[in-house]
C-alpha cells in the first residue's frame, strides 16, 4: 500500500506553504497513519511530521508557528476539492528539531514501517534507517490483531529486567 492519491495534492501543497513560510529551515517532511497507509477514511486527519530548525522549546508556541500555514491551506484548492467531495482532511502535526529528531520516540515505530517522506535533507532518512536496522538486529516484528490494531514485538524472548535501546 502507499499514500493515498486524493491528498496528494494537499501534501504538495502543504509543502509548498511550509517551504514559503519557513525556507531553509524545512529540514524534512513525511506523512504517516492511515493517509500513508493508504488506509483513510473520509473523517480520517492526515498526521505529518515535520522536522525544523530553530523551534521553540514550548509546544505551544511550535503550533502557533504552524498556525497561519495551516489556515493558508485550509483556504486552497486541493483543501476545498477535498471537502466538496466529503472528507475532513485536517492535519495533525507533530514537530520536532534535527537535534530531537536523533533521540529515538515511541511515535518512531509508527514511522518505521509506512511513512511516506516528501521532503528530506537526511535527517530522518538516517535515523529511521538506523532504527529499522537496530529493529532487525533484535528481531522486531509487528504483531497485527484480527481488528487490524497492532503492537511491537521489540525482541522475542525479551526477559523480566531486561532493558533493550532502539
Amino acid at each position: 500500500m502507499g499514500m493515498q492519491g486524493e491528498y496528494e495534492p494537499l501534501i504538495q501543497e502543504l509543502l509548498r506553504l511550509l517551504r514559503e513560510e519557513f525556507g531553509d529551515r524545512v529540514r524534512s517532511l513525511l506523512v504517516f497513519g492511515s493517509v500513508a497507509r493508504g488506509t483513510a477514511r473520509p473523517d480520517s486527519d492526515v498526521d505529518v511530521c515535520l522536522v525544523l530548525s530553530e523551534l521553540p522549546v514550548s509546544r505551544y508556541r511550535r503550533h502557533q508557528l504552524l498556525g497561519p500555514v495551516l489556515e493558508r491551506l485550509r483556504q486552497s484548492a486541493p483543501y476545498a476539492d477535498l471537502i466538496r467531495r466529503g472528507y475532513t482532511p485536517d492535519v495533525a502535526a507533530i514537530l520536532y528539531t534535527p537535534e530531537e529528531f536523533q533521540e529515538t520516540k515511541p511515535i518512531f515505530l509508527y514511522l518505521v514501517e509506512d511513512a511516506v517522506l516528501l521532503h528530506d535533507d537526511g535527517t530522518v532518512r538516517a535515523k529511521l534507517d538506523q532504527l529499522r536496522a537496530r529493529m532487525k538486529t533484535l528481531g522486531s516484528r509487528k504483531i497485527v490483531l484480527d481488528d487490524g490494531t497492532y503492537y511491537w514485538l521489540l525482541k522475542p524472548g525479551l526477559r523480566f529486567g531486561e532493558v533493550i535501546e532502539l
